[in-house]
C-alpha cells in the first residue's frame, strides 16, 4: 500500500541524461587523444538504456551503445 501511493513520486525521466551524454561521448570521439600517442575517432549512433542499479547513494543507468570506434596507436 505505501508502495503504491509513493511511486507516482518516485519516477525520473533519463532522456535529457542521455542526451548530454551522448554529446558529450561525440565530443570525445572527435579526434581525442587519450595520450600524445594514442587518437580516438568514431561515431555514436544510438544509446539504449538497458538497467538501473540503484545504489545508497545514487542512480546509475546501464546504457547498450552502438556505433563505430577507431584507435591509433603511433
Amino acid at each position: 500500500l505505501f508502495v503504491k501511493k509513493m511511486e507516482p513520486y518516485l519516477r525520473y525521466n533519463f532522456a535529457a541524461d542521455l542526451a548530454e551524454v551522448k554529446q558529450q561521448a561525440r565530443t570525445y570521439l572527435s579526434n581525442y587523444k587519450v595520450t600524445p600517442n594514442i587518437v580516438l575517432n568514431g561515431s555514436l549512433q544510438q544509446l539504449t538504456p538497458e538497467e538501473v542499479v540503484l545504489t545508497p547513494g545514487s542512480m546509475k543507468l546501464i546504457v547498450h551503445v552502438k556505433g563505430n570506434l577507431s584507435v591509433k596507436v603511433d
